[in-house]
């Protein structure tokens, strides 16, 4: 990947993270609101099926980073900040992958889509790497297991 491919796919994952970020706020006062720290699946699951694809992405979306958010809250620190920083991003690369994999089922823009692409494959890369590395680190030579939903998409 190039630097220009790779700069661009990092503002892409963080316009997309700072975009929910924000709008969680709102959902959080629309679904009866719910604090950070409490159970997130009331601010992202619809009261009804959404209707427009764009609907059913950004719910997709809301899905991605409540599971990741989720994910990491359950984390307990590994003693070592090598080992924390490794189990943290596991989740954080996932939710990547599976934002950019809602944009290829829903969006239309080739340019985003390309970019959608190489961020699955860059993203599923470094978690192989991620999980290699704790797998070598932990001293039973086995990678801390990830949480159920981890699991899902490799």
């Amino acid at each position: 990947m190039t630097t220009q491919t790779t700069t661009t796919t990092r503002i892409f994952i963080s316009a997309l993270t700072l975009g929910l970020a924000l709008a969680a706020p709102a959902s959080a006062q629309t679904n009866g609101g719910a604090q950070a720290g409490h159970d997130v699946s009331a601010t992202t699951a619809p009261a009804e099926a959404p209707q427009t694809p764009a609907e059913a992405a950004f719910a997709e979306y809301e899905g991605a980073m409540a599971k990741m958010m989720d994910s990491m809250h359950a984390e307990i620190s590994l003693g070592d900040p090598d080992a924390d920083f490794a189990a943290q991003m596991i989740p954080h690369h996932q939710a990547a992958v599976d934002m950019a994999e809602t944009l290829l089922k829903y969006g239309k823009d080739p340019e985003l889509r390309a970019m959608a692409e190489e961020i699955v494959q860059a993203q599923k890369s470094e978690i192989a790497q991620l999980e290699a590395w704790l797998k070598a680190w932990s001293p039973e030579g086995e990678a801390p297991e990830p949480s159920p939903e981890q699991h899902q998409h490799q």
